[in-house]
């Protein structure tokens, strides 16, 4: 009837711009990536500093830029990568579109729609653009546009929006409105103007960014002033002495190593076939203690197969000749219709009239039957208000092996709305296919302590008997959400298998567990989970799932293998935790000079360090080490906040150097040694601090760990050593005995002061 598009129709749209454009990018462009490694506040004061170093001619205290250069080229080479890798799963998991082109229905990217094509939309599928409905009918979610969780039917000449869902049905639409002109992109727009959500993570690290922001200018211009003005050092030596103590303060290099581990691990994962969609959701998966999972397609292979059918007491053949009649147009996309089409041969003894679409609110089907009635197809306790004790105990019966069971209801009116008149003829008999891995998924969460739960629309019975198969704990206790007058508050506190859900309702028991201090993980699949994709705290579907799931999910599983979330857990918490490690070697350089430089304004006394001593002692006990052991096997659960699990990690070591800088300048006024000597001796007990906090914080050793801080500790000593004109320092032998009192005793303290510090994190966690 309808013919649809020629070939030069649609260039002609094309030329005139009237394609679907893509408005959104799953990854940032080449100049983005290159403009956000390069262009950053901590670059630009570096450089404001490399500045300052030239002007006093000591150009090797200025090494300091080459580290920073080498991070914002290692930035850039390792996102490059990562967005090489993306992209192209990225075009692996578009979503395609069955279009009407010169009289033949073909497949197409959705960038290729134009104005006024036909497309072919079934369940499960999101609209991609506007339009009108030509033919067919369904059941439309517009929660996105509306806000209202109501499903809308749809009919011939009935308007329907992109980004909305068509829940059940089949419809044939004409595109009116395309990218830009399309509504839910106003509303994409307006929403892109507020701040998304950040990660723990990342809401640290703007923190952590926005204090030493504030504080290193007015800190900087005191120290300077103190220096010069006050101590009467020359303009050569306060700058330099200043510029040490702001090099010292800036962690140039942890936010580059956080993008950096953040985007090894996306490229980690697409090798697995995984497509990270958000590189911070990566710390989400590392932080999860509840994972929600839906039963079909999830546990389950979404493969059905009818394995029995009770007639009750009705002829067979007659029974078999009205689902026949019932399928003669069922939708081909729903796993439960290929299952009946596969067992019920269809015919066409009746002509169907009305049609009333599955849908998961209303959780049946009818459709009129001319001349015979109306049959009925779905859940038994939505059919019959008045149920059986008989009928629900063989319903029971096959329940509890994990089967479902679709009651099938005949009515001789041949009206939808006759539901008081409904007989109960048959009960169908189906099985969902346990995926032979879920065991395995399920025992591995068990063995981490992460609370495992089953959250679907089907009834609770064949839930938590699936459950039971997978060896899910507390699968004897379960809930009928329908059928349950509860808060979800308490539903959430008591359960951990739910049946009978409806969409919005797996939203609220997301929230619900997110309110009781869970952060959660959902997997999901279909229309009905977008919901609770949406709020979880991090969500995973697959390259098969419906478009709009693909859509709202954090990861996609590309080859929809479920086993694989065991593995992107562990990655998330190796990448996480190395970067917590790392991020406290940084802020012990960062804490000693904020508390060195406050001292020294104090009590007007020189600063203890020259800029290249923090850069060799940044290099060899952080830098190197920690770009090395960033992708350490490290797989425990993170628990607490970033920032301040880092602080207080780094604050031992960082007030040892702050006691051995006291001590040290108190030695060199005893005793008038020269500034080079008394550098010496600073620098290695600075760099010891380092090196036996690596041991500290990169526990329990392994090989590789020892190997590497064994070879910082022979690079520091012939960096001091064979170098020492070049850092600015002299070691002596004379000063041996404090470089052995050092080596004993500032382990010593770093165990005292730590102990300290844990004791302190104990009572205010308490």
């Amino acid at each position: 009837m309808y013919e649809g598009l020629s070939s030069k129709q649609v260039q002609e749209r094309f030329e005139k711009h009237l394609n679907n454009e893509k408005v959104k990018k799953l990854t940032k462009s080449n100049e983005q990536i290159i403009r956000q490694n390069v262009f950053t506040y901590f670059n630009f004061i570096n450089l404001i500093l490399f500045i300052l170093v030239l002007l006093t001619g000591k150009i090797k205290n200025g090494l300091f830029l080459g580290t920073v250069i080498f991070n914002a080229c290692i930035g850039i080479y390792q996102q490059l990568k990562s967005k090489k890798l993306l992209d192209r799963l990225s075009f692996l998991a578009e979503d395609t579109v069955k279009v009407k082109r010169d009289g033949k229905w073909i497949s197409i990217s959705l960038e290729e729609i134009v104005v006024d094509d036909l497309i072919e939309i079934v369940s499960g599928m999101q609209f991609p653009v506007d339009g009108i409905v030509l033919d067919g009918s369904g059941e439309v979610d517009e929660s996105s546009i509306s806000g209202e969780s109501q499903l809308v039917e749809k009919q011939v000449n009935d308007f329907v929006y992109a980004g909305t869902n068509l829940t059940s049905g089949k419809v044939c639409v004409k595109v009116e409105h395309v990218s830009k002109q399309c509504m839910i992109y106003r509303i994409i727009e307006d929403a892109s103007k507020e701040s998304p959500a950040s990660s723990y993570l990342h809401q640290d690290l703007e923190k952590m960014i926005k204090i030493i922001s504030i504080c290193i200018i007015p800190a900087g211009v005191l120290l300077f002033l103190t220096q010069f003005m006050l101590m009467h050092l020359t303009m050569q030596d306060a700058l330099l002495k200043t510029i040490a103590a702001l090099v010292g303060m800036i962690p140039e290099g942890l936010v580059v190593l956080t993008t950096i581990a953040l985007a090894v691990s996306t490229i980690r994962a697409s090798k697995n076939h995984v497509l990270v969609q958000d590189l911070f959701s990566i710390e989400a998966l590392a932080r999860v203690n509840t994972v929600c999972f839906d039963k079909t397609g999830t546990l389950t292979t979404g493969n059905m197969n009818v394995v029995n059918v009770e007639y009750l007491g009705n002829d067979k053949n007659i029974v078999n000749t009205l689902l026949g009649s019932y399928l003669q147009n069922e939708d081909t996309s729903n796993q439960t219709s290929q299952a009946l089409l596969k067992y019920f041969d269809v015919n066409h003894a009746y002509a169907l009239g009305e049609i009333l679409p599955f849908s998961s609110r209303r959780k049946y089907a009818a459709k009129v039957l001319k001349g015979k009635g109306t049959l009925y197809v779905g859940a038994y306790s939505y059919l019959c208000k008045e149920m059986e004790a008989s009928l629900q105990a063989k319903i029971d019966f096959y329940t509890q092996q994990g089967k479902r069971v679709l009651a099938v209801g005949f009515s001789q009116k041949e009206m939808i709305d006759s539901m008081n008149t409904i007989s109960i003829i048959a009960l169908i008999v189906i099985q969902d296919e346990m995926r032979q891995n879920a065991k395995e998924i399920i025992a591995y969460f068990k063995k981490q302590n992460i609370q495992v739960c089953m959250i679907s629309g089907d009834d609770p019975k064949t839930v938590a008997s699936l459950a039971k198969l997978a060896g899910i704990e507390g699968s004897e206790q379960y809930v009928d959400v329908s059928q349950c007058d509860e808060s979800m508050d308490i539903l959430a506190s008591n359960y951990t298998i739910f049946g009978r859900v409806r969409p919005e309702e797996k939203k609220q028991l997301v929230c619900a567990m997110q309110k009781q201090g869970k952060i959660v993980l959902m997997s999901g699949d279909g229309v009905n989970d977008v919901p609770a994709l949406k709020v979880a705290d991090v969500s995973i579907s697959i390259k098969d799932a419906s478009s709009a799931a693909k859509n709202t999910a954090n990861i996609i599983l590309m080859d929809n293998d479920f086993s694989k979330i065991p593995s992107i857990v562990n990655e998330g918490r190796r990448v996480i935790n190395n970067i917590s490690r790392a991020s406290s070697m940084y802020l012990v350089k960062t804490v000693f000079s904020f508390l060195l430089t406050l001292y020294v304004i104090c009590t007007r006394n020189a600063y203890p360090f020259l800029p290249i001593h923090l850069t060799l002692i940044s290099a060899i006990g952080v830098g190197i080490p920690t770009f090395i052991l960033q992708m350490e096997p490290s797989f425990e659960r993170i628990q607490g906040k970033f920032l301040r699990n880092a602080f207080l990690k780094a604050l031992p070591s960082s007030l040892t150097v702050f006691l051995a800088a006291f001590l040290c300048m108190h030695f060199k006024r005893m005793y008038s040694i020269s500034e080079l000597r008394f550098y010496g001796i600073f620098v290695f007990l600075s760099g010891y601090v380092y090196l036996w906090t690596l041991l500290k914080v990169y526990q329990p050793f392994t090989k590789r760990r020892l190997l590497v801080i064994g070879c910082m500790s022979i690079l520091l000593g012939i960096s001091l050593v064979c170098f020492a004109s070049v850092i600015n320092v002299s070691i002596q032998w004379k000063d041996a005995w404090l470089f052995f009192t050092g080596i004993i005793v500032e382990p010593v303290v770093i165990y005292a002061l730590t102990k300290g510090v844990n004791l302190y994190d104990q009572r205010t966690a308490e």
